[in-house]
């Protein structure tokens, strides 16, 4: 990893304690689905409200809190377009979650 085992360690404790149910499950998506390539998120909200069976709106909350704390980049408003993406961090907990 990047940083310390000890550090790594509590990061990811944090993540397994502080992450949602969904939020997990969604990074898990990501992770392992080639679905994400070059999408922009208003596409990934809608593919990922079929496969989790979720609304749209828990789907939108969710990928703003992961992306509110670094987990995954998508377009804004200066940055409108930019395809959905898990952070290297963000990789590295869906892959320990």
């Amino acid at each position: 990893m990047f940083v310390s085992t000890e550090v790594s360690d509590i990061l990811l404790n944090f993540a397994k304690v502080r992450l949602t149910k969904k939020q997990k499950e969604l990074l898990s998506i990501l992770r392992s689905s080639s679905i994400i390539k070059k999408r922009h998120i208003t596409q990934m909200v809608q593919i990922l409200t079929t496969l989790t069976n979720s609304s749209s709106s828990t789907i939108w909350f969710n990928m703003n809190q992961l992306r509110a704390i670094g987990l995954v980049e998508f377009g804004k408003e200066k940055t409108k377009g930019k395809p959905l993406e898990l952070t290297k961090i963000g990789k590295w907990v869906a892959k320990h979650v």
